[in-house]
């Protein structure tokens, strides 16, 4: 456990999973007056060094972008999933470095070649018709999909009041049955990203089935739309970005 002293430093606050940054209410706390009066005037200079050029001084008395919230709690959810300690910044610009040298070119082209070459040639109107008649369970006979794989659920919902709602969760194939069954382990509650408090889910159908177990965790959302769900996912493979859980089943068609 860190000791009393070291959980206030500078480098344990921004950067450790446990730092009390991921609990509070950061936008109260950055936009109350005193926080910018506590600070010295070297202090205060230093931080307004750090603002873009291309920045304008704001006069409307509400100086915070529509997205500043959000961007604090996408913050907040980087921070707690580790993704700002040492070890986990070198292995993503090591990451950044193999993808610039062509290290994951090969295995790309292997997985998509089908999908970004040939079928782009086949007529566009007979992609969504006949590749639609494709069920999940042919997907998981075949091998499409293999234990590891992240998808990553992203839905934008508008209320009755015309508020959105996004919905976001990344949830991670944990196991194949024999029966061709899916079996996700689902972030609880709001939580975007998977750890040891997940959910199980079984997907054996349609993808839909899914969505609207996440959205129900989530629990914002009453009424469910209709819509696409292949569409609401992309399948991550090895950190690779393998495209809508669409693609994988239109590259999937153009292979038979």
């Amino acid at each position: 456990m860190a000791s009393k002293s070291r959980i206030w430093s500078t480098d344990y606050l921004l950067s450790a999973p446990t730092s009390k940054l991921t609990k509070v209410d950061l936008q109260t706390i950055l936009t109350d007056s005193r926080a910018w009066s506590s600070l010295t005037s070297e202090q205060q200079q230093h931080l307004a060094a750090q603002v873009s050029d291309s920045a304008t001084e704001v006069t409307d008395g509400n100086p915070l972008p529509s997205n500043f919230g959000p961007h604090l709690r996408q913050f907040q959810e980087d921070l707690a999933e580790g993704e700002f300690k040492s070890d986990w910044q070198y292995e993503a610009q090591e990451a950044a470095k193999d993808r610039a040298n062509g290290k994951y070119d090969e295995w790309k082209e292997k997985e998509m070649e089908v999908f970004w070459g040939q079928l782009q040639k086949l007529p566009a109107g007979s992609l969504a018709g006949e590749s639609s008649k494709i069920k999940l369970a042919e997907m998981v006979a075949a091998g499409c999909f293999q234990v590891g794989d992240v998808w990553a659920y992203a839905r934008t919902f508008k209320r009755d009041d015309g508020t959105k709602v996004l919905v976001e969760k990344e949830v991670i194939l944990k196991e194949i049955d024999t029966d061709l069954a899916l079996v996700f382990g689902v972030p609880a509650g709001r939580k975007k990203f998977p750890d040891a408090d997940d959910t199980e889910y079984s997907l054996n159908g349609n993808p839909a089935g899914l969505g609207n177990f996440i959205v129900a965790l989530d629990g914002r959302i009453s009424k469910l739309p209709n819509g696409n769900a292949w569409k609401d996912y992309r399948v991550l493979r090895a950190n690779q970005d393998m495209g809508t859980l669409f693609d994988v089943r239109e590259a999937f068609w153009a292979r038979q």
